[in-house]
């Protein structure tokens, strides 16, 4: 019996484990951790150590070098960079991008006790080695505290003190930072004149601060069964103590040094840092939370704290909010349902369209399942709701990249092939796989978290001050991507019309009828091809890249047990496309290793300069599709996107419509190099290179006539010019 048979037989059993997939993906969304974005590590620690009056060979041969032997030894690194100045040694040290998060603080523990091994062979002189690993703290939650001109800096700082040991008892925060304080000193100023009079020199001014401010363990006494500390308090409590210090002349007489110098309170100068909030003198208030708790429910904590303190706060004292996370991680969520609902309500519809109702609603009905299951799965998991994990969701609810969802089809399309009985790099062999294409990538510039490069962009956009949100990028997008997508498919059934026709829903009903029951080594390649499906589905978790998973199911055919390949087929293989795979990737790469991408940037910007807007579409669309030639996509649009927003707001030109038909322009591959997805489906050799180059030259024509007679029009419709 199999498992379809089974659902049918057993269907209480169906229906009690998607009940518990829905109630428990919305217990699970009710009560996972929320934030803004995903928890990130950064994987590397600063080591820096001064020995003053060295040069920088003696610093790298004395100081340098003996900790970078030492810190060799460490487990998981990957790489140490050192730089040695006159006094001054900085390494770096850089884990191995694998290393699981859970493990990065036990090594920076093990990376402080080599640090304290080899302190003791350092030479005299050089100060204890300060080892920074907390570069990937994040501040979500921040806040100023701002006053008029009739409060010091001392009254702002002991209220901002205030609020920081107030806000470190919340539950789920993991550290408070101040900003913009100021440092307080005791300034003494002396004149050269005076002191001459008094035949007192500054080293004794100095001096006799130094030691009667010091601290000396005075000893202690034995008193019977007691045991008393001697306390010896010589430090300076007010200024009138400080400037009723005594010193001696050179001739021996005493003088109070208030009656030879000022003695005044101030603050160090110049300033470290300094904070202003609307104008007013200000001190920051950074507030990290701990991973995995939900920064909502954390932040409305705080906000209940901080509304009690703050009506405590004099006249003139303000506290604003400069970035609130767990408003912003609230309202990400609280968006989240209806964007969803959007995306199923869109696939839904297609399929519809397509297949009909019955099965619009029961794929329907499975993305909630998956969706469901997902959030459940998480829960076990420990992982967070953020912006990153919610579009996961509209993207992908089964799998996470293009790349993936191209290797299923591209089988899927092989296998139609194969049934059919097209041979390779044929018109028809061509027209299917071509299809299978189209099907994968043209459909993801509709939605903003469609693709990749998409959500790359707009979030580019989003850090430079220019958002757009999900609804409007659907409104201004989705239609335009719909006739794109037809047009795609319409110049490939136009000039890649078969020589023959079949009945393929016939033909294959047959084939499937000839096949019988499977075989155990179809059992066996099933079994594979689940647990490669499974593997890419899970990347997040286990992080092991798509290609290494295909090589490691590849060798699991040839494992004693499956045997599903054997030696004879390993030697079959086309080693030619093989090596054009690789030598295509390296294009890429090449491309943006000699700063080809910021080349490619500024020869563009003056191409707009003082262009209109049709002109600067235009432009754009072409410079997608020249870029494709140098960069990949990602490349691309994380090269392009700001400098062509920023050019278009310069000569006042709304951004949208440009950076949209830069994306389409790098939609037009030619070449099979110049995307990774286009280059699987040629990789398996079922496209011929001429059939290739005929049908998507004449798309990115098509496109072009598009983005003239439709694109522009409608953009113009749509605010997004």
């Amino acid at each position: 019996m199999n498992l379809p048979e089974y659902s049918l037989r057993s269907a209480k059993v169906i229906w009690f484990f998607l009940a518990v997939l829905l109630a428990g993906g919305a217990l699970g969304f009710a009560t996972l951790g929320k934030k803004e974005d995903a928890v990130f590590v950064i994987k590397s620690a600063s080591l820096v150590c001064s020995y003053p009056g060295a040069t920088p060979q003696q610093v790298e041969e004395l100081v340098t070098e003996p900790i970078e032997r030492e810190v060799q030894s460490m487990r998981r690194v990957h790489k140490i960079t050192s730089e040695s100045y006159y006094g001054l040694s900085k390494i770096q040290v850089e884990l191995d991008p694998a290393t699981p998060a859970a493990e990065i603080p036990q090594l920076w523990d093990e990376l402080r006790r080599k640090v304290l091994n080899v302190q003791p062979r350092l030479p005299a002189g050089a100060s204890a080695v300060t080892v920074a690993d907390d570069f990937g703290d994040v501040y979500g939650i921040y806040y100023g505290l701002s006053v008029d001109g009739g409060f010091t800096w001392s009254e702002l700082r002991d209220w901002a003190q205030r609020l920081k040991t107030a806000l470190v008892t919340v539950d789920g925060v993991q550290k408070v930072a101040l900003y913009g304080e100021q440092t307080p000193v005791v300034n003494v100023y002396v004149s050269m004149a005076t002191l001459a009079n008094f035949a007192i020199r500054p080293e004794t001014i100095v001096a006799t601060i130094g030691q009667q401010n010091s601290i000396v363990d005075s000893g202690e006494k034995q008193a019977g069964k007691l045991q008393i500390q001697i306390l010896e308090d010589g430090t300076y409590k007010t200024l009138d103590d400080l400037s009723d210090q005594l010193l001696i002349s050179s001739s021996g007489k005493q003088y109070r040094l208030g009656d030879i110098a000022r003695v005044e309170r101030g603050y160090a100068e110049p300033p470290q840092t300094m904070m202003r909030v609307d104008g007013r003198r200000a001190v920051g208030i950074g507030v990290s939370t701990e991973e995995g708790v939900d920064v909502v429910k954390t932040g409305a904590e705080i906000e209940s704290l901080l509304a009690s303190l703050t009506r405590q706060m004099p006249l003139g004292m303000e506290l604003t909010v400069l970035y609130p996370e767990n408003r912003i991680a609230r309202e990400a969520n609280s968006t989240f349902i209806l964007n969803l609902a959007e995306s199923v309500a869109i696939v839904i519809l297609i399929i519809m369209l397509v297949m009909g109702f019955r099965a619009g609603v029961l794929i329907g009905s499975s993305l909630l399942f998956s969706i469901g299951g997902t959030l459940l799965l998480m829960q076990f998991l420990g992982e967070g709701l953020n912006r990153t994990s919610l579009a996961g969701f509209i993207i992908a609810p089964l799998m996470p990249t293009a790349l993936g969802k191209g290797i299923l089809i591209s089988i899927i399309c092989i296998g139609i092939c194969d049934a059919l009985e097209f041979a390779p790099r044929t018109r028809e062999a061509s027209i299917i796989l071509m299809a299978g294409y189209i099907a994968t990538s043209a459909p993801r510039l509709g939605l903003y978290t469609g693709g990749g490069e998409v959500t790359l962009a707009m979030q580019l956009l989003a850090s430079a001050g220019i958002h757009i949100s999900w609804i409007d990028y659907f409104i201004q997008c989705y239609l335009p991507n719909i006739i794109y997508s037809i047009c795609s498919l319409a110049v490939l059934i136009l000039i890649m019309r078969p020589n023959n026709t079949i009945n393929a829903r016939a033909y294959l009903e047959e084939q499937f009828a000839k096949l019988g029951p499977m075989s155990v080594k179809e059992k066996k390649a099933t079994a594979i091809f689940v647990l490669l499906v499974i593997l890419m589905m899970t990347d997040k978790y286990h992080g092991i890249d798509i290609g290494w998973i295909m090589m490691l199911v590849g060798f699991a055919c040839f494992l004693p047990g499956l045997h599903l390949v054997d030696s004879k087929r390993f030697a079959s293989l086309n080693m030619t496309s093989v090596l054009f795979v690789v030598g295509c990737m390296s294009i890429g790469a090449g491309a943006q290793a000699t700063g080809v991408d910021k080349l490619c940037a500024e020869s563009l910007s003056p191409l707009l300069q003082g262009t209109g807007e049709l002109t600067t579409m235009i432009t754009a669309y072409l410079a997608g599709i020249g870029v494709n030639f140098l960069l990949t996509p990602v490349a691309g649009v994380s090269t392009f996107t700001v400098p062509l927003a920023e050019l278009t707001n310069s000569i006042g030109i709304s951004p949208f419509a440009p950076v949209y038909s830069f994306l389409y322009g790098l939609d037009q591959y030619v070449l099979p190099y110049e995307y990774a997805v286009f280059l699987y489906f040629f990789s398996t050799g079922y496209i011929h290179l001429k059939h290739l180059i005929q049908v998507f030259a004449v798309r990115a024509i098509i496109t072009f006539i598009l983005l003239i007679a439709v694109f522009y029009p409608f953009w113009k419709l749509t605010n997004a010019l």
